[in-house]
């Protein structure tokens, strides 16, 4: 059980650091600069971090 919501953290930090890499070519292709992105970041690490409370709710 452990090991499966293991690998599930890791990926969703892997699938955090695709949006990013999309994100900044997006932003390349659009020729505009980067701007700040406090909201979506806050959106992210939200999810995320409610993501890790269920996980650990399911662990114990």
């Amino acid at each position: 059980m452990l090991m499966i919501m293991q690998s599930q953290l890791e990926m969703l930090g892997s699938l955090n650091a695709k949006m990013e890499m999309l994100i900044k070519v997006t932003e390349a292709l659009a020729g505009s600069q980067p701007a700040p992105k406090p909201e979506m970041e806050q959106k992210i690490d939200a999810m995320v971090s409610e993501y890790q409370k269920r996980l650990k709710a399911l662990a114990e």
